[in-house]
């Protein structure tokens, strides 16, 4: 019997297997080679290059932008109109480009929804016949267990696939890149090519979607993985039309390890139960009643042990983050058992998200300009995690130690309403003489008015006192006065002479 198939050509080389798609006769074919066939080619038909520009902010000095850069990744085609990608691929995008592995033809695409938090986004081509011809992936849904293999997606510029085998090796919950919310993670065994394109990379099992890659570490061999729950939750709240987010419970925890704080609180050793050590206020669980020093025993039916993890029904034992982020949604009630007061009470605890802006000290501040103001050199702005990033990776030990402390206590200090405002530095002139090696203070009042936000600089300079603008810090020097009378004068010459395009920028309300 002779038959028109599609050939698989493989060579394995240090766990990578680069695949050749050959249109030939082939005679007497096993059904084995056939299947393998068909299953990649129906993959490769749902994969998209995308090629990524892009320019960062930079918020040393936030009136500029830094050079431009190129990235591409590989996005995955779920719907007749969608392809998902990661949040790191198209931050701060000037233009995103798609390009079929198959033909090479190219479309711009837009960006529908973003989520920094969960690291995930979709685009969407402008031309809406672009994808016609592809066959969306699903995601996987079965179990997935530690040991189960799979095959990580890159490709050659000539479109010749690169398949590198995959193994999982953990399963675990921790903060994802861009926030300080833990999330699943799988960490996978695997060895890539050197290929460029590793800002979003597919990872499937079958012909269904298993993770997107967000890390790599070509040395350890080992790559992270969002997996599947994270992203159908995401697909999930985006199609119901209302993207909320994933949800939060807004407090903060401690293992209940220690013998004599469970004997001082007269807790049973097999009761478990973690200790509550911060309480977000108006956050969810502040809301239902909940206060710091509380043990936490149980959410709904699932007891939690002494480390803060409970059994979820797929993975085992994990963080109770996973419980209430990702198999919760937006607007969900858990019911909490607490002990307090040497009894047990119960609360029902109402989830919601929380966006970035909402944090006294935002998490990120990505695709739209920093906000800044300039006083007669002082280069006035709202403290954010995306600021002290610029300190590097290492930021919480590397960044100045007053911020340090501020990020780390925001919400025992700040409520939601209220962000930092900072003085950065101080651009050098003739009127800010003795104030030029001011920087990383937190100012709390302009002429007698709290500052609560960068918005009150304007307002509060309307009213200065006795021909003096008077600046009070939380830190030394406690007070500085820039005259009234020769601000104007001096900001024209400081904008003139730092090639300054604005002497601020407030970006438009929501």
């Amino acid at each position: 019997m002779q038959l028109w198939r599609i050939r698989l050509s493989t060579i394995r080389h240090t766990g990578i297997r680069v695949v050749t798609l050959v249109l030939g006769l082939l005679i007497g074919m096993n059904s084995m080679t056939s299947t393998a066939t068909e299953a990649n080619k129906r993959i490769i038909n749902g994969l998209v290059r995308i090629k990524v520009t892009s320019q960062r902010y930079d918020f040393f000095r936030p009136w500029k932008k830094k050079s431009p850069e190129s990235r591409e990744g590989i996005g995955t085609v779920i719907s007749r109109n969608r392809i998902l990608a990661t949040a790191a691929l198209i931050e701060n995008s000037n233009y995103i480009e798609l390009n079929r592995i198959g033909d090479g033809e190219k479309c711009p695409a837009v960006v529908e929804q973003v989520d920094y938090s969960a690291n995930l986004a979709v685009l969407v081509p402008t031309d809406p016949e672009f994808l016609r011809q592809t066959r969306p992936l699903s995601v996987f849904s079965r179990k997935i267990k530690v040991g189960d293999s799979f095959l990580a997606w890159q490709f050659e510029a000539n479109g010749t696939p690169l398949i590198a085998d995959a193994e999982l090796k953990e399963i675990e919950v921790k903060p994802y890149p861009y926030d300080f919310v833990p999330h699943l993670v799988f960490r996978v065994k695997t060895v890539l090519s050197q290929v460029s394109g590793s800002y979003t990379l597919p990872v499937t099992k079958g012909n269904k979607l298993i993770g997107l890659m967000m890390g790599h570490n070509q040395g350890g061999q080992t790559m992270t993985l969002i997996p599947p729950p994270i992203i159908t939750h995401f697909l999930n709240d985006l199609d119901d039309g209302d993207y909320d987010g994933f949800p939060l419970a807004g407090f903060s925890f401690s293992p209940l390890e220690n013998k004599q704080l469970r004997r001082f609180l007269e807790v049973h050793d097999e009761d478990g139960g973690i200790f509550i050590d911060k309480v977000r206020p108006g956050g969810p669980a502040d809301n239902a009643g909940l206060r710091a020093g509380d043990v936490l025993l149980a959410i709904d039916q699932h007891n939690i042990d002494k480390s803060g993890q409970y059994i979820d029904r797929d993975y085992g034992k994990l963080l109770i983050a996973h419980l209430i982020t990702t198999r919760s949604y937006e607007g969900d009630f858990r019911r909490f058992r607490i002990f307090r007061d040497k009894k047990e009470t119960v609360f029902d605890v109402h989830l919601n998200s929380l966006n970035s802006e909402d944090y006294p000290i935002p998490p990120f501040v990505i695709d739209q300009a920093p906000e800044y103001m300039i006083v007669g050199g002082l280069v006035l702005r709202e403290l954010s995690v995306q600021f002290l990033k610029e300190w590097g990776a290492n930021w919480r030990t590397t960044a100045p130690r007053n911020f340090q402390f501020y990020a780390h206590h925001q919400w025992d200090l700040y409520s939601p309403e209220r962000k930092i405002v900072i003085l950065s530095e101080v651009l050098a002139s003739e009127g800010n003489i003795g104030y030029q090696g001011l920087h990383s203070l937190v100012v709390t009042d302009i002429n007698g008015k709290k500052i609560t936000r960068l918005r009150d600089i304007p307002t509060a300079l309307g009213h200065p006192m006795d021909g003096f603008h008077k600046i009070e810090f939380a830190d030394d020097p406690k007070t500085i006065y820039l005259d009234s009378s020769s601000l104007e004068r001096e900001n024209r010459i400081i904008q003139k002479r730092f090639e300054l395009p604005a002497l601020a920028r407030f970006n438009q309300p929501e």
